[in-house]
């Protein structure tokens, strides 16, 4: 990537994507294929996403494969919930489970990896504060606890859903009766 200052690894996937998967750009029915890539280097944490032949940074969040489109819908409307990163892998085991129970061609194991960002240490007596590396750069939630979330996400998430949505249309049914009920006519168009 040429004018841009940019660490090994980076130009590592770059380098890979350029000599490996630019050229099948160039078929007619090249291979269609997704990566998520995280990178920490230097105290900064980002992430790309690899569409078949293009590789772009992807920021804040990020879905691939066949329910990518409907998964970025759904994050849309659930991150004002994420307080932290306990909270953040629990939403991320959701929208997966609902995106493979409602996307055809979703499916198979979920694998939730957090990339952690440093923390800034604070020195006090007028000392400036400085940036530590976090204990873990990457943590893995186990297979066993997002097979547990998603058993919850079907039998105990869902029909609270179904019963706070009908909870919600009662209550609005209820303060609609205060209205009179009348017709709609479509006027003519001149």
């Amino acid at each position: 990537m040429p004018g841009i200052s940019t660490p090994s690894s980076i130009m590592q996937v770059h380098t890979f994507h350029k000599h490996n998967i630019f050229p099948l750009a160039m078929a007619t029915s090249p291979p269609e294929f997704q990566v998520l890539i995280g990178v920490y280097y230097r105290f900064q944490t980002c992430m790309f996403v690899s569409y078949g032949s293009t590789l772009r940074r992807a920021f804040p969040h990020v879905a691939i494969g066949a329910g990518a489109h409907f998964a970025m819908s759904l994050i849309d409307e659930v991150v004002i919930g994420i307080k932290d990163l306990k909270h953040t892998e629990l939403l991320a085991a959701y929208v997966v489970a609902v995106t493979k129970e409602r996307v055809e061609g979703c499916g198979n194991h979920t694998m939730i990896v957090s990339l952690h960002n440093p923390s800034i240490a604070e020195v006090g007596g007028g000392q400036p504060s400085y940036l530590v590396p976090p204990q873990q750069v990457l943590t893995h939630v186990p297979p066993s606890t997002i097979r547990r979330w998603e058993e919850s996400f079907a039998s105990r998430w869902a029909p609270r859903q179904i019963g706070l949505i009908s909870e919600l249309i009662e209550e609005e049914l209820a303060t609609d009766d205060t209205r009179p009920l009348t017709s709609q006519k479509s006027e003519p168009k001149p």
